[in-house]
């Protein structure tokens, strides 16, 4: 655990003495030192990376510097010296993105299941030995374009696409789950990085649960004797069905979010029951004056609601 502590208010007060003053002083100039060392090293890294690319930018070239970097963060990581722990996990950090991109970048645009899986993998394992959260959270939303999932843009558009939604809702389901209850049963250090990437399975099961309430969940058949971009597409849940188990799914979760003091989960639980709520309520009322109105003052009402709830359960410790 790590405490912040202004010391020269702390010997003002009486609280330290003068000679344990110096000694914490002497300790934290240590650590800012060691600190400023990383955070140069890293920069000075980042800048001849940059300028290699920018003479030979190429994925094979993205996609060794990247191997070097990582090897070499791993490296400082098996010596087990708190003093350079910074820079390791900058260095693990920025190898696995460069060496994942230029992974991804070789495979022209088209990368294989395994090409994907192997930089899911990648990513995963990187994250865990640096303890960075965010490459946890890639890598989860890396592997669901194994089930379909893409986004998309055009001009002033964003498209989100989830070609199998009943197959994602069921998967980061039970990813979510399983990484929830890791997190009870690791060491504290790596509890954050298995809650992050529960964390970032309940967005894809919402994502999932969303399309489907819109288009049901549909199988991509290939007609044999057509063109490969024709295809036809077979219904095997309907939107009225996705809708119904989405509502259940939110409300179940809102409910052991209350009653496990679990601040975040009721959030978004609260965030995509409102999406659901506003996708069914245009899908089937329209955008009538009326309607609006009678909308915005329910909208309101869970506001207030949400916040009420969300004040008693910040009283409570260990809220998450």
């Amino acid at each position: 655990m790590k405490v912040t502590l202004d010391l020269d208010a702390l010997l003002n007060k009486g609280k330290i003495t003068q000679k344990e003053y110096e000694k914490f002083s002497e300790l934290s100039s240590k650590t800012t030192t060691s600190l400023g060392f990383s955070v140069l090293i890293a920069f000075g890294i980042v800048a001849i990376i940059a300028g290699l690319l920018i003479l030979e930018p190429s994925a094979e070239v993205a996609t060794g510097a990247g191997l070097l970097i990582l090897i070499s963060g791993i490296g400082f990581l098996r010596s087990e010296s708190n003093q350079w722990r910074l820079l390791a996990n900058i260095f693990v950090v920025l190898g696995a993105l460069l060496f994942g991109g230029g992974i991804l970048t070789l495979s022209e645009g088209e990368p294989s299941t395994l090409v994907i899986l192997f930089v899911v993998v990648t990513y995963a394992l990187a994250g865990v030995l640096a303890r960075s959260s965010f490459l946890v959270v890639l890598s989860v939303f890396l592997s669901s374009s194994l089930v379909g999932a893409m986004t998309g843009y055009s001009f002033a558009s964003y498209y989100l696409s989830i070609e199998n939604p009943i197959t994602t809702v069921m998967l980061y389901a039970v990813l979510g789950i399983g990484l929830h209850q890791v997190s009870k049963n690791v060491d504290i250090k790596y509890e954050s990085i298995a809650l992050a990437g529960a964390k970032a399975s309940v967005f894809l099961v919402n994502f999932g649960f969303w399309v489907g309430s819109l288009y049901g969940s549909r199988e991509i058949i290939h007609e044999e004797g057509k063109k490969s971009w024709e295809y036809e597409m077979v219904t095997h849940i309907s939107p009225e069905v996705f809708s119904i188990l989405w509502a259940v799914a939110i409300i179940s979760a809102g409910v052991w979010a209350v009653k496990n003091n679990r601040r975040w989960t009721l959030n978004v639980v609260a965030t995509f029951g409102g999406i659901h709520f506003y996708t069914q309520w245009f899908v089937y009322f329209g955008a009538e004056p009326i309607t609006l109105i009678f909308l915005g003052i329910l909208t309101l009402g869970c506001v207030f609601s949400l916040k009420l709830v969300n004040s008693k359960m910040q009283k409570t410790v260990g809220s998450h």
